[in-house]
C-alpha cells in the first residue's frame, strides 16, 4: 500500500494511466510476471492514483487518462468505488472528528474491500448463478457491463461503456498417484480480449498443510512467475496476468509445507500449452 515516506516509482504511474510507450508496457509486464516486489509496487501505484484522482490533484492530462484508460478496467472501477465507499464514512457526520488522514487508509483497504465483497455475495438473489470452476481450456464469458457514475457525459456524444475483464481459467487436481505419461498437457486459450489468466488447484486435504508455493516455469525451466505462502484451502486460486505470456509449453509446480514434518515436498506438476487466437 501507498505510504507517504515511499512514493512509487513514476513509471508505474504512468503504466497505469497508459502513458508508456509498447516496448515499456511490455517491460513493465514482464517485471509483474517475474518479480513478487513488482506487483507490490504496482498495487501501491495504483492505490496513490485512485487516492490523488479522490483528492481532485490530478492535472487535467491525467484526469483524463484516468477516466479512459485506467477505469476501462471492472477491477480498477470497483477499486475506486471502494475508496470512495471508505472515505464517505471515515468522512460522514459522525467520523469528522476522528477521520485518519488520508495516507492511512490504504493498509486495511483491502481488508475492509474483502468484507465488502462478502456481503454483497450473500445479498445476491438466489436465482442468480455463483462462479465455478471452468474445464480444462475454459472462458470465463464476461459478465454485463455495469454503468458507473464515474465521470460525464462528452460534448460529442455519451461516455464510451468499456468492456469487461476477461479472465482464462483451467482447473488442475492434485493426484499424486498418476505417473507423468498419464497427466496430459491442459491448454490455455487466451483469446482476444483475455486480460487474466487463473490457474484453479484442487487440493484435497489441505488441511494437512501449512502454506503452500508454486511456479511457473518456461521451457527449459525459465522462471516466468511465482506465487510465495499460499493458503491451503479446497481450491488453490492461482492468477497471473495473461499480458506476456508467449504461447508454448509451460509446467507448473505445486509445493507444499508439511504441518506435522515442516519440510516442503512437491505435490504435483502440470504441463501447460498456451495458445492464442
Amino acid at each position: 500500500m501507498s505510504h507517504a515516506s515511499e512514493r512509487p516509482d513514476p513509471a508505474l504511474r504512468r503504466y497505469l494511466l497508459g502513458q508508456l510507450g509498447e516496448e515499456d508496457m511490455e517491460r513493465v509486464d514482464r517485471q509483474i510476471l517475474a518479480e513478487a516486489e513488482a506487483m507490490a509496487a504496482l498495487e501501491s501505484a495504483e492505490d496513490e492514483l485512485i487516492e490523488d484522482y479522490l483528492d481532485g490533484s490530478l492535472d487535467g492530462a491525467e484526469r483524463a487518462a484516468f477516466e479512459e484508460h485506467f477505469l476501462a478496467s471492472p477491477s480498477h472501477r470497483q477499486s475506486l468505488e471502494l475508496a470512495r465507499l471508505i472515505r464517505d464514512r471515515l468522512q460522514g457526520p459522525t467520523a469528522r472528528v476522528a477521520a485518519p488522514p488520508r495516507r492511512m487508509v490504504g493498509p486495511w483497504l483491502g481488508a475492509l474491500a474483502a468484507l465488502l465483497l462478502i456481503a454483497v455475495w450473500f445479498l445476491l438473489p438466489a436465482r442468480e448463478e455463483r462462479p465455478r470452476v471452468v474445464d480444462h481450456g475454459g472462458t470465463i464469458p464476461p459478465a454485463p457491463a455495469v454503468p458507473s457514475s464515474i465521470g460525464t457525459p462528452s460534448p460529442s456524444g455519451p461516455p464510451r461503456t468499456p468492456s469487461p475483464a476477461r479472465v482464462a481459467a483451467v482447473s488442475l487436481a492434485v493426484n499424486r498417484t498418476m505417473a507423468p505419461a498419464e497427466s496430459p498437457s491442459h491448454v490455455v486459450k487466451l483469446d482476444s480480449g483475455v486480460e487474466q489468466v487463473r490457474l484453479d488447484v484442487v487440493l484435497e486435504g489441505h488441511e494437512a498443510y501449512r502454506d503452500l508455493s508454486a511456479r511457473l516455469e518456461g521451457p527449459g525451466g525459465a522462471p516466468v512467475h511465482e506465487w510465495k505462502r499460499v493458503a491451503p484451502q479446497p481450491i488453490v486460486p492461482l492468477a497471473l496476468p495473461a499480458r506476456g505470456l508467449a504461447p508454448g509449453p509451460y509446467t507448473l509446480v505445486l509445493v507444499g509445507r508439511d504441518r506435522e514434518s515442516g519440510g516442503p515436498a512437491e505435490l504435483d506438476r502440470w504441463d501447460l500449452v498456451v495458445q492464442k487466437r
